[in-house]
């Protein structure tokens, strides 16, 4: 009956109540083009949890400078790149739990070559999807480290701390 009772008890604090959450991050951007560094970055979401797994969220990220250099010409230059996305999440139950998510990303990358002398930026929007795992610390914190694919060159490793409210 004892064990019953502290499982009853325990059961609210792993359980993801519904309600807003917001959270920072950081990580590295893992660019997959040749002779580009991968910057460290950070950013924000906010989230609100509908209760016992699914969830919207809204984040946001911006990168390092990225260097580049190479080629038969000898350019160089540094790139930084900005997110913007709407998610939607699923975090199983239980202290440790696993996250998966998938939304839609807008991207934006400056870029300042010394080959062309210019600075110019693209904009590019499109489905991303993600995935990690967590820990809640209690009913009003979580730890969560996650492997997100922004688009095909390039994904984000981040660890990111949430509050509840």
């Amino acid at each position: 009956m004892a064990s019953a009772i502290a499982m009853a008890a325990c059961g609210s604090v792993y359980a993801q109540d519904q309600g807003v959450y917001v959270g920072v991050k950081g990580g590295s951007f893992q660019v997959d083009i040749e002779n580009a560094s991968d910057p460290t970055g950070g950013g924000f979401l906010l989230g609100y949890n509908f209760g016992k797994g699914p969830a919207i969220e809204f984040e946001r990220n911006s990168s390092g400078s990225i260097s580049f250099s190479g080629g038969q010409n000898i350019y160089y230059g540094s790139a930084e790149i900005e997110t913007t996305a709407l998610y939607f999440a699923y975090r199983s139950e239980g202290t440790v739990f696993f996250k998966v998510r998938a939304g839609l990303l807008k991207e934006d990358v400056t870029v300042n070559s010394s080959y062309s002398g210019n600075d110019f930026g693209e904009s590019d929007t499109g489905l991303s999807v993600g995935g990690g795992v967590g820990v809640n610390m209690g009913n009003i914190a979580q730890l969560e480290a996650e492997y997100t694919i922004i688009e095909q060159d390039v994904s984000l490793l981040s660890v990111g701390f949430n509050l509840r409210f």
